[in-house]
């Protein structure tokens, strides 16, 4: 039985709408088409490969108007679930953020007093889009632009922040972000990555 049996008159789509339909539905399946393709086409020349499992280590400094903090860093990845440790300048006490895309799920461990310190600072760490930028990405499902690359950086801008990818270094031929710069107007995060695990 057909599917036409199931319509009545009042339900027919009259042939303009037909049309009008079919180009709306060929041009947003190109919207997706070509915005995926970004990340699928040519991806060992415009983009850094992106992985569901990961970790890294090393430190940041983050400055904000004429405060500072510079701490050391563990961000274990596995899907979509992350968890980052920040530990302090000595490395014996610590302070770990478990969450997802969604933001942040829980906060504990034993923090010492200079990384209580500067919670404000802390805070203006985009733990959503660190996922991607510490791999030298941008977030897939958040518009960014003007996506650039020279002879060995790559920078873009996503949700008001400026990425610039410094350094990299090459591992099982494949390259990974070394030293990374996140700023906006008002605040500049310089990551360094020390090590890496897939």
């Amino acid at each position: 039985m057909s599917a036409r049996a199931f319509l009545s008159d009042s339900m027919k789509i009259s042939p303009k709408l037909k049309i009008f339909l079919i180009m709306m539905v060929y041009l947003l399946t190109g919207c997706v088409s070509s915005n995926q393709s970004l990340f699928l086409k040519n991806n060992k020349d415009t983009l850094y490969p992106l992985f569901d499992e990961w970790n890294a280590s090393g430190r940041f400094i983050v400055t904000h108007e004429k405060e500072s903090i510079n701490a050391k860093f563990i961000w274990k990845q596995e899907t979509e679930e992350f968890e980052l440790r920040i530990l302090n300048s000595l490395g014996m006490r610590s302070i770990v953020f478990r969450g997802n895309n969604q933001g942040i799920n829980s906060i504990d461990g034993a923090a010492s007093d200079d990384i209580i310190a500067h919670e404000d600072l802390l805070e203006l760490i985009p733990l959503g889009e660190m996922r991607y930028w510490l791999t030298g990405n941008p977030n897939p499902m958040i518009k960014f632009s003007p996506y650039s690359k020279d002879s060995e950086n790559i920078s873009f801008i996503q949700s008001g922040w400026n990425v610039k990818i410094l350094e990299n270094r090459e591992i099982d031929s494949i390259y990974f972000p070394e030293k990374i710069n996140i700023s906006n107007s008002k605040s500049s995060i310089t990551i360094l990555i020390y090590d890496w695990k897939i």
